[in-house]
């Protein structure tokens, strides 16, 4: 600002235009005049106006040089900052925490943990009022993982992107998009974040399965689509073997087909896992003595598939941890903490079906053994995979809830209960033990009609 005082004299000798001594504590025209002696020796700064000039080049016409002076001593050159030459607003802000979010290098807390598909939602915001509100309302609510305790940022996030989704299903054409689809996925991953354990909620698998079911009926296509489709499968399919209000046929049998074709000739390295294999276990629980061959069947790719992938993840734990102190990359824990998951998932079916299995036969030792051995497994996968949570390990509770129900053994109830009220901290709002009770007493219904006990 042109005309500011650089001098360091009293004011009383500036406005008078004298030239002052800045004797202390009073200068000497000041103790002459017997006046008080004000901002003597003081340093005065000189400012400067921001100035704006355009690059007038041919090669990248689009480029400001923005210099701001900031406050200077008069005596010393001034010091210039150079302000960001790359704008920002609400949306560039969102889109570089949510790369921040997916860049993540702690399994611990990787959101990708929910997908791969979230790695391509960058490029897609802009298009989706909805995906875009879950997204602001993601990045805003990730810090509960860590705290526990929502900010009011958070949950101001999240009930904004709820009453987008609100006023965007009143128009048919934005429900059936898969941006809209994807951005519900979204606010469902928050409400887990967020919620607490008394809110009234629909289940996230019944959730997603209404979701899915809505897919059905688009001619969606796409690598973004199919990997989106089949993250929303697996949990849909592992929840309604616990949650009988989730119903996936007829119309899973589609999205199978049209998705994700059986390829005979290539089986994959684990068969039994296969989407298509799967998606008969609820069906095989619901209705055992129709299916009783099958559950054989899948029982026996199972148990042949679980040693392998325990061998699979003991070769890997070698290799990755050959000393205590062993640090590895965030792509080699990516992987492992992926294999962990395939075997507690394995587990958690196979000790299902071992059951059903048993109530067929009472008296078969082999499979007695079996299901106490798959059961101690995953209690040591469980204690493996503490060092993962919450995030890494997100799917422990739904393998401890399994091996809760089928076990018969009063002390290993209580050893899979204990653990999975660990567990519990991470996602207060799930009721995992709740799901438990119900197939547990699904499986007592079982034994008492085959005992000649009363109906279902």
């Amino acid at each position: 600002m042109p005309g500011v005082p650089s001098g360091r004299g009293c004011e009383a000798c500036r406005r008078q235009k004298k030239k002052c001594d800045q004797t202390k504590p009073s200068c000497s025209r000041c103790t002459r005049l017997d006046i008080p002696c004000i901002g003597s020796g003081q340093k005065r700064y000189t400012f400067k106006d921001q100035m704006v000039v355009w690059r007038d080049s041919s090669a990248r016409r689009t480029r400001w040089d923005v210099r701001v002076a900031s406050i200077t001593d008069a005596d010393a050159d001034a010091d210039v900052e150079v302000v960001p030459r790359s704008p920002t607003n609400a949306m560039t802000t969102t889109t570089t925490a949510l790369a921040s979010l997916l860049n993540m290098s702690d399994v611990r807390y990787e959101v990708v943990y929910y997908g791969e598909f979230l790695k391509d939602l960058p490029r897609r915001m802009g298009s989706n009022e909805v995906l875009d509100a879950s997204i602001v309302a993601l990045t805003h609510g990730y810090s509960a993982i860590h705290t526990h305790s929502p900010s009011a940022e958070a949950l101001g996030s999240y009930v904004h992107a709820l009453k987008t989704l609100r006023f965007a299903l009143q128009d048919p054409k934005k429900t059936r998009t898969a941006e809209t689809l994807c951005g519900i996925y979204l606010i469902m991953i928050c409400q887990s974040w967020l919620g607490k354990q008394d809110d009234n909620y629909v289940s996230h698998g019944e959730a997603m399965a209404h979701l899915l079911s809505m897919a059905v009926t688009q001619d969606w296509k796409g690598g973004f689509i199919k990997e989106m489709l089949l993250t929303f499968s697996v949990p849909v399919i592992l929840e309604s073997a616990f949650n009988p209000r989730i119903k996936i046929e007829p119309w899973f049998s589609t999205l199978c087909e049209r998705y994700f074709p059986s390829e005979p000739s290539k089986p994959g390295p684990f068969p039994s896992l296969m989407l298509k294999n799967l998606a008969n276990i609820p069906q095989y629980i619901r209705e055992p003595e129709q299916h009783a061959f099958e559950i054989e069947a899948l029982y026996n790719a199972m148990r042949i598939d679980m040693p392998k992938i325990r061998t699979l993840l003991n070769e890997t734990t070698s290799k990755l941890f050959p000393t205590p102190e062993a640090s590895p990359g965030i792509a080699a824990m990516r992987t492992f903490t992926r294999y962990q998951a395939a075997y507690g998932i394995l587990m958690s079916l196979g000790i299902m079906l071992n059951r059903i299995l048993r109530e067929f036969d009472p008296g078969d030792a082999a499979l007695r053994d079996e299901g106490e051995n798959i059961f101690d497994e995953t209690m040591i996968l469980a204690y493996e995979a503490a060092r993962h949570r919450p995030l890494g390990s997100a799917y422990m509770p739904l393998c401890l809830a399994s091996a809760w129900a089928a076990t018969t053994d009063p002390l290993k109830k209580a050893q899979a209960e204990a653990i999975l009220a660990e567990y519990q901290k991470d996602f207060a709002e799930a009721r995992w033990l709740a799901g438990g009770v119900w197939l547990a007493k699904k499986f007592e219904s079982l034994r008492r009609k085959l005992s000649g006990g009363i109906k279902f």
